[in-house]
C-alpha cells in the first residue's frame, strides 16, 4: 500500500499482506447509494477553496450474474441495489453504476463517492434520480462545486441528462439554482467518430487555392495511404503505428481508444495530403485528410495537459487553456467545421438522416468546454487542464477493480464491492496495465487510515490505528502518544504489524551501516517470538532458517511515534519552510531515542 500527500509529493510504503488487507477492506464502510461519511469526510480533506471544484462522472460497468450470501453482513450480494432512496427490483445484478468526482485544479484529485447495481442497465428514470440524488449530496455534505457531469452517450444517459435541462442548444442544467455543464466523454466522441467514418463518407466544405467547395472525405483513401505506405521499397514507414486490422477491426479493436486516434491522426492527414500533391489521390481525397485533421485537431484540444504552449512549431493545442492559449478561438471555428459535416447516411427513399449522436455530442461538449473555461476563470482560475475533463479515471479505476479479480472481465457483485474497497485502500493506481486510456494523473483523496477511523466511528469498533490515532495537534505533537503505541506493539495488536515489518526494513540497513555493532544490536535488534514479529515471522520462506530481520520493542515504538509526528504535521502545516529541518527538530524532541546506547553510533543512528 503507498500512502501518498498530494501537497508534498511524499510516499510512505506500508507493506501489508493479502489476509491483512482483506480483513481491513471489511473495516471500510462503503454501501450502494450514499454515504453519507464519505462525502462529509471530502468536505473534512479539501483545504483550498479552488480544489472544491469538481467534475462528476459516471459509467457502467459489466458485471458476472450471480449470488453470494455475505456473512460478515448477514445478506446476499448480486441483486440489483440502487441504495435505501431509491427502490429496487429482486432482479439479479448484472452492471455497477459508479460515480467519481476529480478536482479540476491543477493538482488533481479524485474520489469514489457512489456505487450502484442494475441489472441490465440503469433506465433512464433512475439514472436521473441518481444523478440528483450524488449532487444533493456533493452540495449539500461534501460541500464542493460540481462544474460539470461527464459520461458516455449511452441511450439512458443522454435521456437523463435532456430530463435534466440540458440540450445540444442548451448545454447545461439547472440543479438548485447552480449551473451545471454536460460535457460527453471525448475519448468515447472519438472511438464513435472513427466508426462512423469506417461506415459513411462525410461531405464538407474544404478550400483549395483560395475556393472553398464541398468535397467528400473517404475512409478507402486511409486504406489506400497504408497500402501505399505497406509497398513502399524503404524500411521505413511513413503510418508504421496503423496495422490491417486497425483498419477493418474486430469487436475487440473497434472499442480502443488509441486506435481510433492512430487512425484520425495528424500523421495519417499529412501522409494523405502527401499523396494527393504527388498525384497518387485524385483532389477530392485533400477532403479526406482534411477531415481527419480537423478530427485531430479538436481531440487534441480537449486532451490539453502541457503546462505552456509548444515553442518550437509544435503542436499548439496539447496544453492547458488560459487566456493566451488561443483554444477559445480554436474552439468557436471547430464548431463551425462539427455542424457542417454530413455523413453521408440516407433513408431508403435517398434522403440524408438526421445528425448523428456523435457529431451532436462533439457540438454539446465544445461549447459546454467553452463555457467551464469562462465560468473557471471568473472563479480566479488561471489554467485548466481539459485533459481532466474526461471519464479516464473512472474507466482506470474500472482497470483496478477488474484486476483486483484477477483479470476478470466480470466480476460478481461481491467481488467488484470488495476489489472496490481494496483499490481504495491500495490509493487507485492512476492506470492499470493495458488500460484503455491515459494515465490520469488523479491522486485519491481520501486514504486507507481515513476510511478506517470512519469504519470504527460507524461500527463503534474501537482499534487503534497506529502511527494514525485520531488525536492531533497544532504541531503534530501527540499526548500520551508514546504509550498508546508502546501498549499497542507489546500486545501485537494487527495495526502494528506492518510498522514492524518497516522496522525490519529500517533495522537492516542502520544495523549494517555500524559495521554489526554488538552494542547496536541489543538496541536495534529483537527476536522473532515478540508479538510485534509475527508479520515478519510469517514472511520467512524457511520455518528453520531466517533471513528477514527482527526489530525491536522499542525501535517499532519509535518508528511509529515519528511516523504519526510526521503525518499529523504534514496535515496541518506542509507548506512550511525549512521542512526537513522543523520535522528533524520535532522528531529529536519527541520520539525516544534513548533506547540507543551506543556512544559510537548514535548520532549516526539517530
Amino acid at each position: 500500500m503507498t500512502e501518498t500527500y498530494p501537497a508534498t509529493g511524499a510516499e510512505i510504503q506500508l507493506n501489508i499482506s493479502n489476509i491483512s488487507l482483506q480483513t481491513t477492506e471489511y473495516g471500510v464502510p462503503f454501501e450502494t447509494g450514499i454515504n453519507d461519511h464519505i462525502f462529509r469526510h471530502i468536505n473534512e480533506c479539501i483545504s483550498t477553496e479552488q480544489d472544491r471544484f469538481v467534475a462528476l462522472l459516471f459509467d457502467e460497468m459489466d458485471i458476472k450474474e450471480n449470488l453470494q450470501y455475505d456473512k460478515k453482513k448477514g445478506r446476499i450480494n448480486g441483486y440489483e441495489d440502487y441504495g435505501p432512496n431509491i427502490d429496487s427490483q429482486s432482479n439479479h445484478a448484472t452492471k455497477a453504476l459508479v460515480f467519481m468526482v476529480c478536482g479540476l485544479q491543477d493538482k488533481k484529485w479524485k474520489q469514489p463517492i457512489a456505487y450502484y447495481f442494475s441489472s441490465h442497465g440503469c433506465s433512464s428514470h433512475i439514472m436521473k434520480r441518481a444523478i440528483e440524488e450524488v449532487l444533493l449530496a456533493c452540495q449539500n455534505l461534501a460541500k464542493i462545486k460540481v462544474v460539470t457531469i461527464i459520461c458516455d452517450m449511452g441511450t439512458p444517459n443522454v435521456k437523463a441528462v435532456s430530463d435534466l435541462g440540458a440540450t445540444p442548444e442548451k448545454l447545461f442544467f439547472y440543479f438548485d439554482g447552480k449551473k451545471v455543464f454536460v460535457i460527453f466523454d471525448p475519448p468515447h466522441l472519438l472511438k464513435r467518430t472513427a466508426s462512423l467514418f469506417r461506415q459513411y463518407n462525410v461531405s464538407m466544405e474544404v478550400e483549395v487555392a483560395g475556393q472553398k467547395s464541398r468535397m467528400e472525405a473517404r475512409f478507402e483513401d486511409i486504406k489506400t495511404a497504408y497500402n501505399i505506405d505497406c509497398a513502399t521499397p524503404i524500411a521505413f514507414r511513413s503510418l508504421y503505428k496503423i496495422r490491417q486490422d486497425h483498419l477493418e477491426p474486430k469487436i475487440k479493436y473497434s472499442m480502443r481508444v488509441n486506435i481510433a486516434a492512430q487512425i484520425m491522426s495528424h500523421s495519417v492527414a499529412a501522409y494523405i495530403y502527401t499523396l494527393t500533391r504527388h498525384n497518387k489521390f485524385e483532389e477530392r481525397a485533400i477532403a479526406t485528410a482534411a477531415f481527419v485533421q480537423q478530427v485531430n485537431d479538436i481531440f487534441d484540444s480537449v486532451n490539453g495537459n502541457r503546462l505552456r504552449r509548444a515553442s518550437d512549431g509544435g503542436n499548439q493545442l496539447r496544453c492547458r487553456t488560459t487566456a493566451k492559449s488561443g483554444h477559445m478561438e480554436f474552439w468557436a471555428q471547430a464548431l463551425q467545421q462539427v455542424e457542417g459535416w454530413e455523413f453521408q447516411r440516407r433513408t431508403k427513399a435517398g434522403l440524408l438522416k438526421s445528425m448523428p449522436p456523435c457529431q451532436k455530442g462533439w457540438i454539446t461538449s465544445l461549447n459546454a468546454i467553452m463555457g467551464i473555461w469562462e465560468y473557471l476563470k471568473s472563479e480566479g482560475f488561471h489554467s485548466l487542464k481539459t485533459r481532466s475533463l474526461n471519464q479516464d479515471p473512472l474507466e482506470n479505476a474500472f482497470g483496478n477493480v477488474r484486476a483486483g479479480c484477477g483479470r476478470a472481465d466480470n466480476p460478481t457483485a461481491a467481488q467488484f464491492i470488495s476489489s472496490l474497497k481494496t483499490q481504495i485502500i491500495n490509493g487507485l493506481s492512476s492506470r492499470p496495465i493495458g488500460g484503455n486510456c491515459e494515465e490520469d494523473e488523479a491522486s485519491l483523496l481520501s486514504n486507507l487510515h481515513k476510511f478506517l477511523r470512519i469504519g470504527n466511528e460507524i461500527t463503534e469498533e474501537v482499534e487503534e490505528v497506529l502511527a494514525h490515532p485520531q488525536q492531533s495537534s497544532k504541531y503534530g505533537i501527540l499526548p500520551n502518544i508514546a504509550e498508546q503505541i508502546t501498549d499497542a506493539v507489546m500486545t501485537g495488536k494487527l495495526a502494528t504489524l506492518s510498522v514492524a515489518y518497516v522496522g525490519g526494513f529500517v533495522c537492516k540497513f542502520a544495523y549494517l551501516g555500524t559495521g554489526k555493532c554488538p552494542e547496536c544490536a541489543n538496541s536495534l535488534l529483537g527476536s522473532p517470538e515478540e508479538s510485534h514479529n509475527i508479520f515478519i515471522q510469517n514472511k520467512e520462506f524457511s520455518i528453520t532458517t531466517h533471513h528477514l530481520t527482527y526489530p525491536s520493542v522499542e525501535l517499532v515504538v519509535a518508528i511509529g511515534q515519528a511516523a504519526t509526528i510526521i503525518e499529523n504535521f504534514l496535515e496541518v502545516s506542509p507548506q512550511i519552510k525549512n521542512l526537513s529541518a522543523v520535522l528533524t527538530s520535532r522528531l529529536m524532541n519527541n520520539v525516544p531515542f534513548q533506547f540507543i546506547k551506543c556512544e559510537q553510533h548514535k548520532n549516526y543512528l539517530v
